[in-house]
């Protein structure tokens, strides 16, 4: 599989936000329910997605690490995917406009 900048470039777009906000949460000078909401931030539309499709119940016993790398690390993987058939699909119209 070759590598796929626009696919690095939609992943990159949701990880940097997402390190950001899980940073903030850990610094010490913020309150409780900031770190809350700073750390379900990059999750919080998967985990509403997941809980209208009734999966809400399995998910509320994760701790923060393993909700990240049940959510987050997928999330990061689908949208490299995307860029890269996305890639493909613009660079297959480009060399079938050249002919």
């Amino acid at each position: 599989m070759k590598f796929s900048r626009l696919g690095a470039y939609l992943a990159s777009v949701y990880l940097l936000p997402s390190a950001i906000c899980v940073g903030i949460a850990l610094r010490a000078t913020t309150d409780q329910k900031g770190n809350f909401v700073f750390l379900q931030l990059p999750i919080a539309l998967q985990l509403a997605l997941l809980d209208g499709m009734g999966l809400g119940p399995l998910l509320s016993g994760l701790g923060w690490a393993s909700a990240y790398l049940l959510i987050a690390v997928p999330t990061a993987m689908m949208l490299y995917l995307l860029g890269s058939v996305v890639g493909k699909l613009f660079a297959r119209g480009r060399s079938c406009s050249r002919k």
